[in-house]
């Protein structure tokens, strides 16, 4: 039995799952013969289980996701209520929520990323040679069993030769889990502040700077102008919205946003709708276009569709050269998030 929340996309992905091989009963078949292997050689093993058949439910997701019979008219996500009436905690708990789904509700379809999750940790891998798309989240362990857990995410990603990042949010398990990072080989990399936006305090005005158009990226090309508007390392980029643009359906939780100037990409946000709230994310400007008013202008713009959706908060997380934008916007601080990364030629680094 699964238990989600009103709008949880994790509702729409097993409904798409069990009609997709309802009707298709070649995949039902490879599913189930697949299903009865992995009992047989795993018996007393879940973790194993599980991992067997991921690749073959994400192939299967994917269809599904894309499937022109898939079910559509399902509950609107619950949008929250005042933010008056939310605790901190639930704030925070809310903003981890949100982050967790921005972070790993594509991979669940793309055969080309590994998406584990298991006791203790979610783990993305897309194999790429950026940690933008390779990162270890959701940490939910003791401090007793910290040294196990985290030699296990760092052996997977050394054997993988991937380089990654690990997320820290305020609810992780164990407390002490930064303690533990450093003592096994990480360094803190970077702090974000979780920030929060009251949207019924809003008065909705958007001020958009002369020339700007902002428009949804729906397909390959708009997806391309989002990711290079600010990229580590293009390639890899390309090639990570090349796999998104062949999934992307106008269901998901998920929105890119791309402003232009005479054509030319320069600015970029996403939106995440989860966790009765709205996560604005990823808002990046070309260092030539900066300081002229298109990121205040984005982030408005994405605010302004959040409202209009019925939402009561949007959220973030800011580096630290956003933040004063956002204070000077109207958020207020709940929390930090922390990232963390293996010192160099401590496993991943050549």
């Amino acid at each position: 039995m699964h238990v989600c929340e009103r709008g949880d996309p994790q509702i729409d992905r097993h409904v798409n799952f069990r009609d997709y091989v309802i009707a298709h009963q070649d995949d039902a078949k490879r599913y189930a013969e697949l299903k009865i292997k992995l009992a047989e050689q795993f018996s007393e093993d879940i973790s194993s289980y599980v991992f067997g058949k991921d690749k073959l439910v994400q192939e299967i997701d994917a269809k599904a996701k894309i499937w022109p019979k898939r079910k559509k008219d399902y509950l609107s996500p619950h949008t929250g209520v005042f933010a008056r009436e939310w605790s901190k905690e639930k704030l925070i708990k809310a903003i981890e929520a949100n982050l967790n789904v921005h972070m790993t509700y594509f991979a669940q379809y793309l055969n080309q990323v590994d998406l584990i999750r298991v006791p203790g940790f979610t783990i993305v891998n897309s194999s790429l040679p950026d940690d933008t798309f390779n990162y270890v989240l959701d940490a939910d362990f003791s401090s007793n069993d910290a040294n196990k857990k985290i030699k296990q995410v760092t052996d997977y990603f050394i054997r993988k030769k991937s380089p990654f990042s690990w997320w820290l949010g305020p609810y992780d398990k164990p407390a002490d889990l930064a303690n533990h990072l450093e003592k096994n080989g990480y360094m803190n990399t970077e702090n974000n502040v979780a920030m929060y936006f009251d949207l019924d305090a809003w008065d909705g005005h958007v001020t958009t700077p002369s020339g700007l158009q902002i428009i949804q990226a729906k397909d390959e090309q708009t997806l391309q102008d989002f990711a290079l508007v600010l990229a580590s390392d293009e390639t890899s980029f390309k090639k990570y919205f090349s796999w998104i643009a062949k999934i992307l359906t106008d269901d998901d939780p998920i929105e890119y946003y791309v402003g232009y100037i005479n054509g030319k990409p320069v600015v970029r946000g996403l939106s995440c709708y989860f966790a009765q709230v709205a996560g604005l994310h990823w808002l990046s400007t070309i260092p030539s276009e900066r300081r002229k008013g298109h990121g205040q202008a984005m982030q408005a713009y994405r605010l302004k569709r959040a409202k209009e959706r019925g939402y009561h908060i949007a959220v973030l997380q800011a580096s630290q050269e956003g933040h004063s934008l956002y204070k000077k916007i109207g958020y207020n601080e709940c929390g930090t998030f922390k990232e963390f990364k293996l010192r160099k030629n401590n496993g991943t680094e050549k």
